[in-house]
Parts: structure tokens; C-alpha cells; sequence
């Protein structure tokens, strides 16, 4: 499917700067029309496509009339975007610029385009009652260019208003929206910005771009690793959209709560009747009947109840329970990154058990008694945590490292891959 008409629309330019760093923006002179002349410095290019005739999308559907019969639409197009439709709108639109700046930029452009409109051999080959049409028809096409504009980037169109909220705008963000908004805003009728200037309806514009990507965009890759902690202080450095709070410690947190009596009593019972339902949900996505989406619509309830039990807490009478509920809202939107990323589990009962055999070891052991022992502590623990989670042989690993040393050759990957490291599941502590 063609997609040059897209290129037409962006013919739809306001002609404003893409962002202003002061409180107060200069006043819209309305938009602006691509010329081509040695003051203005755009260059001439007539767009083409579906719904814009074989003479350009600016010129209609045939281009002036009286020149069907001795030119050729190529002629017409070039001879009409370059110089007869900037003529014509810039004689209506240099009187109503207020910025001096600008006026005489465009004053000149104008003069400019007005001086090249009379050299072409275009229009001296032209009979006078030819070339007198010339004018009429494109003050027409101009017209139809400023009402089609102008609900779009007029003082009050939808852009404008972007504009004015955001305080300017990117310049390549304000060139899509500027197509956007002329080809899939619908008036009452149903047609769009594009449809009437053009006189015809135009392709659907999303159809057109997806028919040339290639490849689809991406969703962005988050830059932090999620950690499933506990809620120890030294885990506050890290961002909290990036962490997630084993619910294993809250559930030890609301069982001394419920001991504590009274209204602690109350309040514990509650976080613990709204903790039972959110692990029944989460076993049955581990185990694969429940979808995470469907998941995370059932949690919405629970967590306005645990949010409300938690604000109650805060004002119980009982100074401990007090605390614990103050520190936990602090932490209170790494509550839920099981509910909001696939793939999270709301404990870490996995590094709890990978740190299980290490504190043995040092029970039994007594611990180390020099740097070096604690480095080959480090090592193995880790060699061996990570190949069981790989359901790998470690015995076989560590004489593939052995025989390396002997030989001079470079050791084996205890990661199977880099990037498979990356889509896996999210790291714990």
C-alpha cells in the first residue's frame, strides 16, 4: 500500500517551535505551508498516493483548470506546489502574523515565490483567461487546507491544547501527532482532516505503518533486577518498584500481632484472613489453572482490604504493632510486584534455601578461620546453589573446572547463557 499521502499530512505543519522555556508561548500564526524559494530554505515536494490524484495531493484531483489539454500532470504538480498554492497563502497569511519576526521571514518568502511564480515557462506559455483562473482555484485549495488545519492546529484545535498543557512539544513528537490528529480525528460526519482536504477518504493510517515495519517495537526491559528481601533496613537502598517483600516474614509480623491482643488482635487476624486467599491464588498460577492476569484481578480486593487494615494499624493503641504497620506501608508497593510482574513470587523461600546449607555448614563447623577459607566458602556455596537450581551435576562441573586448571584451558560457563539469565526468573535475596 502506498504511504507517500502520509508525507502529505505532515503539509499540516504548524509552524511553531517544539518546545518554549518560558511561562507565556508566542501566538500562533496559524499553520504553515511548505514552500520552495531561496528565503524559506524547504525544498519542493509534491506527495503523491491514494486519494491525492496523479497530480499531487496538494493540487486535487487534476490541478488548475485549463491545463488538462497542453501540460502534462507532472508540470502542473511541480509548478503548483512550488509556487502558485505558497503565493496564494502567503498573501492571506503574512497580514495576520503578529510576531515581527516571523512576519518578515514569511514577507520575504512570499516576495520570494511571488517574483520565481512569473519566470517558469509554465505560466508564459499560459492564454490570459488560463492563467486568470489560476488564482481562484487555488485561493479554493487553500481555504480547504485552513479549515482542515484548523481543527487540528488552530487556536483551539486538539494539538493545541497538547501544546499548551505540556508546554511545547518534541519536534518529532509534534510531526506524528500532527499526522495522527489529521488522519484519525473524526468530525460528526465522520470524516477526518485528511478526507477533506483531499476530497476523498484516505487509507487507515495504522494499517499503512504496520505494512512497513518489519519488526515490531519491543517492550522495554526493566534496568533493575527485582529482589524478593525481607523487609531488613539494608535493603532500603534499592528502588522499591524493584523489589518485592517476602510475605513468609509479613506472615511471622501478623502472628505476633494477633498475640499482642486487643486491637493488635483485631488487625492481625485481618492481614492473616486476607494473606490466606492471596497464596491459595498464587498456587494455583505456580501450578498452571489460574492465568497471572486472572490472578491479578483477584487481588484487586485484597489489596484494598490489606491497605485499609494497614492505615487502621497505624492507630491501634499498641505501639509495636503501630510501628510494624507504618514500616510496612513504607514498603507497601513492593507488597505487590508478584501481582504486577509475571514470574515474581511473593517469598524467597528459594534463597532461604539455598543459604540453608551454608548455615549449617558454619554451625557445624564452627565457621572459618582465615580470608581464604571464607573466599572458598563463598565460591562453593555459590557453585553449588546456582548448578542445583540448573539441575546440573556438581561433581561433574567441578572435574571439568579441575581438569581446565591442569591444562590451561579457559573454565566452563556456570551460566548456561547470558540472556536466558536475564528472561528468567527474577533474582532473590
Amino acid at each position: 500500500m502506498p504511504h507517500n499521502w502520509i508525507k502529505s499530512s505532515l503539509d499540516l505543519h504548524p509552524g511553531r517551535k517544539p518546545a518554549h522555556s518560558g511561562a507565556r508561548r508566542p501566538r500562533r500564526a496559524g499553520p504553515v505551508l511548505s514552500v520552495a524559494g531561496p528565503a524559506c530554505g524547504h525544498a519542493p515536494s509534491p506527495p503523491t498516493g491514494p486519494g491525492t490524484g496523479r497530480a499531487g495531493g496538494l493540487l486535487g484531483a487534476r490541478g488548475p483548470p485549463g491545463l488538462g489539454a497542453c501540460l502534462p500532470d507532472a508540470q502542473v504538480a511541480a509548478g503548483g506546489h512550488a509556487y502558485l498554492l505558497p503565493m496564494v497563502y502567503g498573501a492571506t497569511q503574512v497580514p495576520r502574523t503578529r510576531c515581527r519576526r516571523r512576519k518578515t521571514k514569511r514577507h520575504k518568502a512570499f516576495k520570494a515565490v511571488q517574483a520565481a511564480f512569473a519566470q517558469p515557462p509554465l505560466t508564459q506559455r499560459l492564454a490570459p483567461p488560463g492563467l486568470a483562473e489560476w488564482p481562484a482555484w487555488a485561493t479554493d485549495r487553500v481555504k480547504v487546507f485552513q479549515r482542515a488545519a484548523s481543527a487540528v492546529e488552530g487556536r483551539n484545535g486538539l494539538l493545541s491544547q497538547r501544546h499548551h498543557h505540556q508546554r511545547g512539544l518534541p519536534q518529532r513528537r509534534d510531526r506524528v501527532w500532527t499526522v495522527v490528529h489529521n488522519c484519525e480525528c473524526h468530525a460528526a460526519d465522520g470524516t477526518t482532516p485528511a478526507a477533506r482536504f483531499f476530497r476523498r477518504p484516505v487509507p487507515d493510517l495504522f494499517a499503512t505503518v504496520l505494512c512497513h515495519i518489519e519488526t515490531l517495537p519491543q517492550p522495554r526491559r526493566r534496568k533493575h533486577q527485582i529482589l524478593v528481601t525481607d523487609r531488613w533496613s539494608a535493603y532500603t537502598w534499592y528502588p522499591t518498584r524493584g523489589r518485592q517483600v517476602c510475605w513468609a516474614h509479613l506472615l511471622r509480623d501478623f502472628e505476633a500481632m494477633i498475640e499482642r491482643g486487643g486491637q493488635s488482635q483485631a488487625i492481625g487476624e485481618g492481614l492473616w484472613e486476607q494473606a490466606r486467599p492471596m497464596f491459595h491464588a498464587w498456587h494455583r498460577v505456580r501450578d498452571g489453572p489460574l492465568s497471572h492476569a486472572e490472578f491479578r484481578l483477584l487481588m484487586r480486593p485484597i489489596r484494598r482490604h490489606v491497605a485499609r487494615l494497614l492505615k487502621a494499624g497505624q492507630t491501634c493503641g499498641v505501639a509495636k504493632t503501630e510501628g510494624v504497620c507504618r514500616e510496612v506501608c513504607k514498603v507497601y508497593e513492593a507488597l505487590w510486584m508478584c501481582v504486577r510482574v509475571e514470574g515474581v513470587e511473593p517469598t524467597n523461600n528459594a534463597a532461604e534455601r539455598a543459604l540453608r546449607p551454608g548455615v549449617l555448614w558454619r554451625k557445624g563447623s564452627v565457621g572459618t578461620q582465615s580470608a581464604h577459607g571464607s573466599r572458598f566458602v563463598e565460591a562453593m556455596m555459590t557453585v553449588v546453589a546456582t548448578l542445583k537450581q540448573q539441575h546440573r551435576n556438581v561433581l561433574a562441573y567441578m572435574t571439568e573446572v579441575c581438569q581446565a586448571a591442569y591444562t590451561g584451558a579457559p573454565a566452563p560457563a556456570l551460566l548456561p547463557c547470558a540472556t536466558e539469565t536475564q528472561e528468567g526468573l527474577p533474582a532473590v535475596a
